[in-house]
C-alpha cells in the first residue's frame, strides 16, 4: 500500500524547466507545489476543450451559458468545464470547428498561474 510520502510531489516555480523530481516554471519563485493531481484540482477545471475554426470566438457566450472558463490563445479557444456535457453538445452540433476535449494537467495549471504560454 502506497502512503502520501509515496506520492510524486510537484512544485510549480517561475522559467520552465521539467525535471524528475518535479516541475520548476520561471524565475524560481514557488506558486504551490503538491502532487499533480491535487495542483490540477486545486487551480483548473477537470475538463478542457480545445476549440479551432471558423465560429470559435463566437462560442465563448454559449460556452458561458454552459459553465465554462474560456481563455483564448492563438488561434485557439479553451474551455475550462466542470461539467462538459453541455458544451459537447452544443459543439457537436456546429459545423466548421474542431475541437479536442481532454483532461485538464500541469500545462493547464502553468497557463493558470503563469497567464503564460509554454515554450520549448
Amino acid at each position: 500500500a502506497s502512503t502520501a510520502s509515496d506520492v510524486p510531489r510537484v512544485r510549480c516555480s517561475i522559467p520552465a524547466s521539467i525535471s524528475i523530481g518535479g516541475v520548476e516554471i520561471g524565475g524560481g519563485r514557488i506558486l504551490d507545489q503538491g502532487s499533480p493531481r491535487e495542483l490540477i484540482t486545486k487551480h483548473v477545471e477537470p475538463e478542457v476543450f480545445e476549440i479551432r475554426g471558423e465560429g470559435a470566438a463566437a462560442l465563448e457566450q454559449r460556452a458561458a451559458q454552459a459553465g465554462c472558463r474560456m481563455e483564448r490563445m492563438g488561434s485557439s479557444v479553451y474551455c475550462y468545464a466542470r461539467e462538459p456535457r453541455a458544451l459537447l453538445a452544443e459543439l457537436q452540433g456546429m459545423p466548421g470547428l474542431t475541437f479536442m476535449h481532454r483532461p485538464s494537467g500541469l500545462e493547464d495549471v502553468f497557463l493558470r498561474l503563469t497567464g503564460r504560454e509554454l515554450r520549448d
